[in-house]
Parts: structure tokens; C-alpha cells; sequence
């Protein structure tokens, strides 16, 4: 059985897309899922399932449109892919984020972030996740904005948050 790691795109962001992760476990587990466990409010869980990205993916989102009526795209990551995306940490901490996406980004991405960062930002593309380096934090950053209209779905999540639902989904196993 895999372990996967669900982030949900724009989940309790402003006055849209409210959702109680109450509600998030109970949808995901009367999907099939096993062992749910739900993080912070911002749409992230870990569990367990014999299913493949791509029908989980589709799933998962369905049922948050037709039960909850949540508009959200779904990223999923397994363990050892969180794991691996963990180990290329490039900065302190404090300053990390990933962007992770549903898919791959296109061959002229890093280009197009390079134009569009602050001299003291910094990126790395490694296959669907882009890890950030943001010294003044999410809100003032070029290169937030830039990876956000990339035209691949994504989300983005800090260090912090990744390394907790890594040792929520590490538990699992």
C-alpha cells in the first residue's frame, strides 16, 4: 500500500473555498482511503491507498466538488517523493518553499523565473516541484507571483509544513 500526501490548492484562502478538515477526512475517508490524517487548515493530508496518482487525483477531487461543493485541484505526492523533494534543501530553512505541480513545467520555465525574481531569490526545478528561495517570504516575492502563472496547476507550501506532513506520512509506513 502506498502512502500519499494530498495538498489541496486554495483551501481556506480569504473568504473562498471553506473547508473544515473535519470535513476533508471524512470525504477522503468514505472514498477508500486508509489511515486519514488531516494538517493545519489549509487543505493538506496524509493516508494510505492501493490506487494510482492519476485515479486518486480524479477522485478525490469529484468528491470535493459533488459532496462538499469545493472547486480544488489536488496534488499528490508519495513518501518518497516528498523525501527526495526534502533532501534538496538549498537555503535555511526559514526561507524554503516548494511549488509543487500536477504535472511537468515546460522546457522554458527556468527562464522565464529567472526574468521574473528579485536578485536575492533563488530557484531549482526538479521534475513537478520547484523549490523557492524567498528571503522576504511569500507576499512581497517576484518569483511567487512568477511560478503562480506558469500555466501548470500547483500549490505551494512551506518547509515547515512539508517536514510535518512527511513525518505524519513517515508514520504510515
Amino acid at each position: 500500500m502506498t502512502v500519499y500526501i494530498a495538498m489541496l490548492r486554495g483551501i481556506n484562502v480569504g473568504s473562498h473555498n471553506r473547508l473544515s478538515m473535519t470535513d476533508l477526512r471524512k470525504t477522503l475517508t468514505e472514498l477508500g482511503l486508509e489511515d486519514v490524517q488531516t494538517y493545519i487548515q489549509s487543505g493538506n493530508a496524509v493516508f494510505r491507498s492501493e490506487e494510482d496518482e492519476a485515479v486518486l487525483d480524479e477522485k478525490i477531487e469529484r468528491a470535493l466538488k459533488t459532496k462538499l461543493g469545493i472547486d480544488a485541484p489536488v496534488v499528490l505526492r508519495t513518501l518518497p517523493e516528498l523525501q527526495i523533494l526534502l533532501e534538496s534543501k538549498i537555503a535555511p530553512e526559514e526561507q524554503l518553499y516548494a511549488m509543487l505541480l500536477v504535472g511537468q513545467p515546460n522546457d522554458d520555465t527556468a527562464e522565464y523565473l529567472d526574468r521574473n525574481r528579485s536578485d536575492e531569490e533563488r530557484f531549482e526545478i526538479d521534475g513537478r516541484d520547484i523549490v523557492l528561495v524567498l528571503p522576504n517570504g511569500v507576499h512581497a516575492s517576484p518569483l511567487a507571483k512568477g511560478v503562480d502563472k506558469l500555466g501548470v496547476v500547483g500549490t505551494m507550501r512551506n518547509w515547515r509544513t512539508l517536514h510535518q506532513l512527511e513525518t505524519m506520512a513517515s508514520a504510515l509506513e
